[in-house]
């Protein structure tokens, strides 16, 4: 009976060590896939900012184009 017990361990081992090993893979999955889900996030970030900064340069743009034109329209006004 103490050498089936023995065996037992024996060959049970080896699948404790893969159940091990499995654990680590898994947990270094994990930990990537955060960091992973990290840089997507800060990248989304970066872009929704510089989308951002996009629409306010061309709304300055457009800005300074209605005035420039309320100007020449002035000036025309006022030459006639």
């Amino acid at each position: 009976m103490k050498f089936d017990l023995s065996l037992r361990r024996l060959l049970l081992l080896p699948v404790a060590s893969v159940l091990h090993a499995l654990g680590h893979v898994a947990q270094s999955t994990l930990e990537t896939g955060a960091h992973v889900a990290d840089g997507i996030a800060d990248g989304l970030a970066i872009a929704a900012r510089r989308s951002g900064d996009c629409v306010a340069n061309t709304a300055r743009s457009c800005a300074r184009h209605v005035a420039s034109c309320a100007a020449y329209g002035a000036d025309g006004v006022a030459e006639s």
